[in-house]
């Protein structure tokens, strides 16, 4: 089911290997050739008035913002197909990638500034814009209707963008209608095309720091993700990595598109490690940038979490590891004592559908079992994971959304308390995240998960501009264990997949419909989760209580589930 290209891991993979990258595409690139020559005549003519002799992108040069604005959009691209397809782009996908939209959005803004003379960028918005398209067409307009706040900015740009699609689909025959579950010939020649000149500018050395390829790479991402939602992450984000110290080495290369664009492969990075058991690959210096925070299009509009929160996110992938005695990459942050904790509770799960439910401390502080206690002093192999532990835990705790000053144009706006919801989703999804780490062999039923999945629940009901919420519906829904909690997130997601069009969201909810069929299973034979891992120090290891990992380990690939 799942489309797994190794086009770009492979040039990633000579790149970081430190040898040339490669001049033609793969040989799995000539079947799609070969099927792009036999589409019928009239669908072949979108390709004829295009050439994979490209012109090469400017080498090493950032467009001059004026040049760009003072061109209109038509400009970019030269056949009609490559000009809708841009045009698709800017005014259906780039309103629904952000959480807060403006007239300034990079995914506008710059990509399109960059895109004015990188042929190889737009290719790689054509691909993404004709996947979008194809996924957007096969979707059932009856289905996953939910209403839409009116006073949402977010909500505001999903009408926008949801009636550009239905005039610019509706207004032209350019793209032929073809089978939703298949990628188009057109988007696979357009990724071939995109891929081959990428592959051509990483062997130069001038050439490979221009802001465009970074651009290029983050719209295959997306690309992936709103194809199948499965791709080769780990690599690519490695390669980028690469890619952005070899500038860090070369004078002048720093840009606002480099900044923004840094976040965003930061926060798909460290996101995605989360649940693929890996840690994340822009810990220490890029997570750590005052851009985060410090620009108008920093983390918090971009993705509607807040930065000071995601770097605290962004230590899960390494505590993931460290539970389960595995190596990690030198931590340069020293780790807090281990805070004391309160006396054991008996509280039970609490009613998140009556909304009588207690805030506690207002942290979603859920009590440890009190021969646990001693764990957190503990001298044997796993005490890094304990201090980093309960250094990553308090941080969550102590977390609190600040004044309204770095997030100036959402607070205009009236997002402010968006953005608190959507922060609060990730801080009590993260703290669903500790606690499975540290209690592996506990049921989701018990009290200390269903507190937070309460909490949880009720930020994720009331959040608007939902577009990167999946990762907290994913982490609340594999310990979620009632059925009113399990239709809310199942409906959450086939909103947000109505809403933008990208697979990715189905992906994440087909694991969780995995995860809650074998819990059926499981309750249905009368075994606790504890006796189907075992006892003893086995059950110590985290990691094993993540019921995801079963669902994803048959698949060649990490799935992006942000």
């Amino acid at each position: 089911m799942f489309y797994a290209d190794p086009e770009v891991s492979n040039t990633l993979d000579d790149l970081l290997s430190g040898q040339q990258a490669v001049q033609h595409l793969p040989n799995v690139v000539a079947p799609v050739a070969e099927a792009t020559r036999k589409v019928p005549s009239d669908e072949g003519s979108l390709h004829q008035k295009q050439s994979l002799d490209l012109v090469p992108d400017d080498c090493g040069a950032h467009l001059l913002p004026s040049l760009a604005l003072s061109l209109p959009l038509s400009a970019i691209g030269k056949s009609p197909s490559m000009k809708f397809l841009i045009e698709y782009y800017e005014k259906v996908i780039s309103p629904v990638i952000v959480a807060f939209d403006g007239p300034t959005n990079p995914y506008r803004t710059h990509i399109l500034q960059l895109a004015v003379r990188s042929e190889t960028l737009q290719h790689a918005i054509a691909a993404l814009s004709a996947s979008n398209l194809r996924i957007r067409r096969g979707q059932d307009a009856s289905s996953c209707t939910r209403h839409r706040m009116t006073d949402s900015t977010y909500g505001n740009s999903v009408r926008r963008s949801a009636m550009a699609h239905t005039l610019l689909d509706g207004g032209t025959d350019q793209i032929p209608q073809t089978s939703p579950y298949e990628p188009s010939s057109e988007e696979l020649f357009h990724k071939s095309a995109s891929i081959k000149a990428l592959n051509q500018q990483l062997a130069d050395p001038n050439r490979r720091l221009d802001d465009s390829v970074l651009a290029t790479l983050l719209m295959l991402c997306l690309y992936h993700i709103c194809d199948t939602g499965v791709g080769k992450f780990k690599t690519q984000f490695a390669g980028v990595k690469k890619i952005l110290a070899m500038r860090d080495n070369a004078a002048g290369m720093d840009s606002k598109a480099t900044n923004w664009l840094t976040i965003m492969f930061t926060w798909f990075d460290a996101m995605t490690a989360t649940v693929n058991n890996r840690e994340g690959q822009f810990m220490d210096d890029e997570t750590e940038w005052s851009a985060f925070n410090g620009d108008k299009w920093a983390l918090e509009n971009l993705a509607g979490c807040d930065a000071k929160l995601f770097k605290t996110l962004a230590r899960l992938g390494r505590l993931n590891l460290l539970s389960q005695n595995k190596s990690v990459s030198e931590s340069r942050r020293p780790s807090s004592p281990p805070r004391p904790e309160a006396a054991p509770s008996n509280s039970k799960p609490q009613d998140f559908y009556s909304m009588k439910h207690n805030r506690y401390d207002g942290n979603g502080w859920s009590t440890f079992i009190g021969d646990d206690d001693t764990r957190l002093n503990e001298r044997g192999p796993r005490s890094q994971f304990w201090k980093e532990w309960s250094d990553v835990r308090r941080e969550l705790q102590e977390w609190s959304l600040g004044p309204p000053t770095i997030f100036d144009s959402a607070a205009k706006r009236g997002d402010w308390q968006d953005l608190s919801h959507i922060s609060e989703s990730f801080r009590y999804s993260a703290l669903l995240y500790t606690e499975r780490l540290a209690y592996p062999q506990l049921p989701s039923s018990h009290p200390n998960f269903q507190n937070l999945v309460t909490q949880a629940l009720f930020h994720i009901s009331n959040v608007k501009s939902d577009v990167f919420l999946l990762w907290p519906l994913f982490i609340t829904g594999t310990e979620c264990v009632s059925e009113e909690g399990r239709h809310l997130i199942r409906e959450r997601c086939l909103s947000i997949q109505k809403d933008s069009g990208f697979f990715n969201n189905i992906s994440g909810l087909e694991l969780l419909e995995r995860v809650w069929r074998d819990d059926a299973t499981i309750h249905g034979l009368g075994i606790g989760t504890g006796a189907m891992m075992g006892t003893g120090e086995r059950v110590s290891v985290g990691a094993h209580g993540f019921k995801w990992r079963k669902a994803m380990e048959k698949v060649d690939g990490e799935y992006i589930v942000v």
